[in-house]
């Protein structure tokens, strides 16, 4: 039977793989015209640090987090000094930033409950 610490990493992963299905869709589509010429690339270097985040979450749960937080900082900047419409951007990656937040605080919570001796 699964530990409760475990049923948590496991809904943390498969909330993560919605973002990515979504974050996929998002870039399918790309109706918003979020991007001009010259700044559309930016788009793709921005999932290539989501994925990067989403493949560490396997098994690097501390530095998945921090790079999910350091994708949504980016976003901002990329949002107000590059992309002419892309505030909405900022509010749909909000839940992305909450969520490496979240995987943060688990990992950090999970070393520390390894780290501890068993009485």
């Amino acid at each position: 039977m699964r530990s409760r610490i475990e049923n948590y990493s496991l809904t943390l992963k498969i909330l993560t793989s919605i973002a990515l299905v979504g974050y996929i869709l998002f870039l399918i589509m790309d109706n918003a015209s979020l991007y001009t010429e010259s700044s559309e690339l930016t788009g793709y270097f921005l999932f290539t640090i989501f994925l990067a985040g989403y493949i560490l979450l396997w098994k690097q749960k501390i530095i998945a987090g921090t790079v999910f937080l350091i994708w949504y900082s980016i976003q901002w900047y990329l949002v107000f000094l590059v992309w002419e419409k892309g505030l909405m951007t900022l509010i749909l990656g909000f839940p992305i930033a909450a969520l490496g937040l979240i995987i943060l605080l688990h990992g950090i919570k999970k070393k520390s409950n390894r780290s501890s001796p068993s009485i």
